[in-house]
């Protein structure tokens, strides 16, 4: 009988084809790594880029760094870096702010006023090397102009308050923010509208509104006047109560207790009458009026009804307005 075929066993120090591919596959990775590793850890080197270009050499540091300040920018020169390829741009720093420029020259915007910023220039060549920073520190300039003023102020009133709106102004670095006063009340807001409320009811105001930037420099003002408006007021006010009147030969005095109203009472209507013939109707705001020129022996009559109040209502039932009547003979007896 043929004998069982026997497992062939690898040689001593040799691995199977399949183990041995698999190694080799995991000492390239691994020789790769190494080389990237070795690579990202040379200064002036970036990751991988320098070997795939085969360039390994950094360009030369900028040099004569100088800097121009002002409130909020910085302008930035300096003298070429070299390289034996060429130099493909230049990274610039200053704070956390970053550019990338091709020519030696860099602006940077957007800083705030009087604050000392690091600055780094480094040259970069195209497979990716970077040269040594050139640094200095800088210190911006202080703020000192004033923000233009606001344009065009606009108010919207209601019977308690107004919506202010108006036109943006605009500074050197920035508005920070707007200060609206209103009666002598002043409120800070960051956009172009502000409410004013706690008014009274149908009165004049006026205010203004100013532009501050970050450091306080403040524009000049600009007016605005408004009147509020009537409140939504629909209840009428009471029946004036308590009419006398005190008549002489020829003149009569009338008098009564005040109405009430939840607002406010500002008037009442005063109607003389003989008949039904009415010989006079004024507007008084007190509590008394006083009649001349009577005929002695003849009867009159008085009404006194509220006129309005500061929402303007008069009586709002249904039939006759309610009013005060008293009738006298100015006899005096």
């Amino acid at each position: 009988m043929p004998s069982p075929a026997r497992s062939r066993m690898p040689a001593r120090g040799r691995l199977p084809l399949a183990a041995a591919v698999v190694a080799a596959h995991v000492l390239a990775v691994s020789g790769a790594a190494s080389a990237r590793q070795l690579a990202d850890d040379v200064p002036g080197r970036s990751p991988a880029s320098s070997a795939r270009a085969g360039d390994t050499k950094a360009p030369t540091a900028p040099t004569n760094l100088k800097a121009v300040t002002a409130t909020a920018n910085v302008t930035l020169t300096w003298t070429a870096s070299t390289d034996n390829v060429g130099v493909a741009a230049y990274v610039v720093t200053v704070g956390s702010k970053r550019v990338r420029v091709t020519s030696p020259k860099a602006g940077v915007a957007g800083l705030s006023p009087l604050t000392t910023y690091a600055v780094s220039v480094k040259a970069v060549d195209k497979a990716g090397n970077y040269s040594i920073a050139a640094k200095l520190s800088v210190t911006t300039k202080a703020d000192t102009a004033a923000p233009t003023a606001p344009a065009s102020p606009v108010a919207a009133p209601t019977s308690s308050g107004a919506n202010i709106t108006w036109k943006a102004g605009t500074d050197n670095v920035g508005v920070h923010h707007y200060r609206v006063t209103v009666d002598g009340t002043a409120q800070d807001v960051t956009t172009t509208s502000a409410t004013v409320t706690s008014l009274a009811p149908s009165t004049a105001y006026t205010g203004s509104v100013m532009a501050v930037d970050a450091t306080g420099n403040t524009s000049a003002a600009t007016n605005f006047s408004f009147t509020t408006t009537k409140p939504s007021d629909t209840t009428a006010p009471t029946v004036p109560t308590g009419l006398v009147v005190a008549p002489d030969a020829t003149s009569a005095v009338a008098t009564w207790s005040p109405s009430t109203d939840h607002v406010a009472v500002t008037g009442y209507t005063v109607v003389l009458k003989r008949g039904t013939t009415i010989l006079s109707r004024e507007t008084v705001t007190d509590t008394t009026k006083t009649f001349t020129g009577l005929t002695t022996g003849l009867s009159y009559s008085v009404l006194v009804r509220t006129y309005w109040t500061s929402a303007g209502n008069t009586w709002n039932g249904s039939g006759a307005v309610p009013a005060a009547t008293q009738t006298f003979d100015p006899t005096g007896c």
